[in-house]
């Protein structure tokens, strides 16, 4: 039993340091990109994160959203939403949530 929780440990550890921590979404970022995303809520930007990290990660890394530019998280973002529902063999991320992810990506590149 001992030997099983040192490896859940081990795990849990390395989860941790590949994932890049992501900051809750603010108001201040949903005001900076209202202007390109008209009638954007803080609580999209917040359903783009969960979606993000609950169905992105389930096939690769995250990435840190300042490591694309708006223009290719606007590229990235419909293929990988493509290819995920084509391997789940079903809808796992909808129009709704595509676009909130796409919203959260591009505000969460700027600080609160």
């Amino acid at each position: 039993m001992k030997k099983v929780q040192q490896i859940a440990a081990v795990a849990l550890v390395c989860a941790a340091c590949s994932a890049p921590r992501l900051a809750a979404p603010t108001q201040s970022q949903a005001d900076a990109v209202a202007g390109r995303f008209p009638g954007v809520t803080l609580a999209q930007l917040e359903l783009g994160k969960r979606t993000y990290v609950g169905e992105c990660q389930t096939c690769h890394k995250l990435y840190k959203p300042a490591a694309l530019s708006e223009s290719e998280w606007n590229e990235i973002v419909p293929e990988m939403v493509v290819k995920a529902n084509k391997k789940a063999g079903k809808v796992v991320v909808d129009p709704q949530q595509q676009e909130a992810i796409v919203r959260y990506l591009v505000a969460a590149r700027t600080q609160p």
